[in-house]
């Protein structure tokens, strides 16, 4: 049990959760898939907003593939449109970022938040030549220019990756 977490929010809108997250009085963090923060022992954390309700667990097809933050690893591995682009090799990346109990629970966004430098995933994106979008559109930029800058970006931002 964390001693100063003392608030906890499920928003079901974007800019409420963003909001939540810009916060500087209270030491905020996003709950995503839990791997992260659930192993995080950082005893200052004093509240978390659930990303689960915003409906950035999808994956598109068209003209561009957009993957949301809240997409699922294990849902990269077994979806048989992610499974048949790339010669398989967006699947496969995703399977080899965790284990099967793991990719159940993690996320893209934050795997791609969190993910040390010899991410197979994220090495994959930059070939894929893919860009990210930030607080719902608001934002889009190459994956290696949000790699380079990401500490700007996880201050307060949702996430969704474009290929």
């Amino acid at each position: 049990m964390r001693k100063n977490l003392n608030e906890y929010y499920r928003p079901q809108e974007l800019p409420q959760a963003l909001a939540l997250l810009r916060r500087s009085d209270v030491n905020t963090v996003p709950l995503a898939g839990a791997t992260k923060l659930g192993l995080s022992r950082n005893p200052r954390i004093e509240a978390v907003i659930d990303l689960s309700k915003l409906g950035l667990d999808f994956i598109e097809i068209g003209a561009v593939i957009r993957l949301g933050a809240m997409t699922r690893l294990q849902t990269l591995v077994r979806e048989s449109t992610i499974q048949n682009l790339a010669d398989g090799t967006l699947s496969a990346a995703a399977r080899r970022e965790a284990t099967y109990a793991v990719r159940n629970m993690a996320t893209l966004g934050g795997c791609v938040a969190v993910a040390p430098a010899n991410s197979e995933l994220c090495t994959l994106l930059l070939v894929l030549d893919a860009a990210v979008e930030l607080n719902g559109g608001e934002h889009r930029l190459p994956f290696s220019d949000y790699l380079s800058q990401k500490a700007n970006f996880l201050a307060g931002s949702t996430q969704s990756t474009v290929i």
